[in-house]
């Protein structure tokens, strides 16, 4: 549901503010795109932050205002007087959080809309369908998980166990409170309760304000990453298949099973990845009915292809490795289980100030692409 309302949301601005797009000359952002791309993010995480800190200011000041409903019994007031005064404060906490939750999701997609207009990125082309690059953004902007379907044939959570998942979930949500319960903690600890407890229940404005700007900046960083993804995809693998009419229909999949491991070891159908598949497809044809998602098969079938397969192939592991705009620790793992096994070094650092120039919207040329690869042993 919340998709669908983020994408008739961008429907209406891109209604609103129509660009003129030129799909050929979306590449890389020059000098004045990433300076605009600069402030469009510093102001949103600057609302996000003032968003968090006067939630959680209106809800505490509505409990320090209200203190006179405890007729004086603050420390243990008895049930008859504590139990409307923690009703009527839970309200004032869930009405300031409802309009600041609104506020950030409004703030979240109007802002993102805007990179995709300086990224010169058209979400929807006439005469097509096809709204995967606006949706991607939506679930970016909206800070909702990429779907585990979105790409048949790959399961990226095949190699991750129901407790890990469900521990990363857990760590996620208690996050903030965590903090917010440390950071009281501390004060405690350093002024004492008598004279500053109000002062102390305050700390929670600063704190809230801190991660809604943590959490902003993250969002639009990725939805940054999605922005530049499509076509950066679509540059950085025409570099690696060039020559890819030479390439023998036998070992085309490995192309295929590069991408589908990089997105096991990441447990997450990333939608630059889903390009890169895409655009697999066209330039390679289709790998027919293979297995696409077992690391251990890739790295055997690798090592037993011919060193003209070989580095392409390390090149496109490489590529998937880097496009969603980090590489993990599983997937530098990969990467030098991958290196290794085609007898080069395992040093990542090569791919990683890639990733970093990515992510910087660095023009980035042919040989830095090519040239990710480590050397060979000795």
């Amino acid at each position: 549901m919340m998709e669908r309302i983020g994408l008739r949301f961008f429907r209406r601005l891109s209604e609103k503010y129509p660009q003129n797009f030129s799909p050929d000359d979306i590449h890389f952002l020059n000098h004045e795109e990433r300076a605009h791309l600069k402030r469009i993010q510093n102001g949103a995480v600057l609302r996000a932050a003032i968003a968090g800190g006067l939630s959680a200011g209106v809800a505490v000041l509505g409990g320090v205002l209200l203190e006179p409903m405890l007729q004086g019994q603050i420390e243990s007031p008895p049930l008859e007087l504590y139990l409307p005064y923690f009703l009527t404060v839970t309200a004032i906490g869930i009405v300031a959080t409802v309009f600041e939750i609104s506020f950030l999701y409004w703030d979240s997609l109007r802002t993102v809309h805007r990179i995709s207009s300086v990224a010169g990125l058209d979400l929807f082309p006439n005469h097509k369908e096809d709204v995967s690059v606006a949706m991607a953004l939506v679930r970016a902007a909206l800070e909702l998980p990429n779907p585990p379907d979105d790409l048949e044939g790959v399961n990226p959570r095949r190699e991750v166990s129901k407790f890990r998942l469900i521990l990363g979930t857990l760590l996620y949500k208690i996050k903030a409170s965590a903090t917010n319960f440390i950071a009281k903690a501390i004060v405690r600890r350093m002024v004492g309760r008598s004279g500053f407890r109000v002062l102390i229940e305050f700390v929670a404005v600063p704190v809230f304000a801190v991660w809604n700007a943590l959490i902003c900046w993250w969002v639009l960083r990725q939805a940054r990453i999605r922005a530049m993804g499509p076509s950066a995809a679509n540059e950085y693998m025409g570099f690696v298949l060039e020559n890819a009419k030479d390439f023998d229909v036998q070992h085309r999949p490995l192309f295929f099973q590069a991408v589908g491991a990089a997105i096991v070891r990441t447990v997450d159908v990333h939608p630059n990845l889903v390009a890169v598949m895409e655009i697999l497809d066209r330039k390679l044809g289709n790998p027919g009915n293979i297995v696409l998602d077992d690391t251990k098969l890739f790295l055997v079938n690798l090592a037993s292809s011919p060193t003209t397969i070989q580095i392409p192939v390390l090149q496109t592991l490489t590529l998937a490795a880097i496009l969603d705009g980090k590489i993990s620790r599983d997937e530098k793992g990969l990467l030098a289980s991958a290196f290794e096994a085609c007898g080069l070094e395992s040093d990542t650092s090569r791919a990683a100030d890639l990733c970093k120039a990515f992510v910087r919207g660095d023009d980035m040329t042919k040989e830095m692409v090519l040239e990710c690869l480590p050397p060979r042993k000795s």
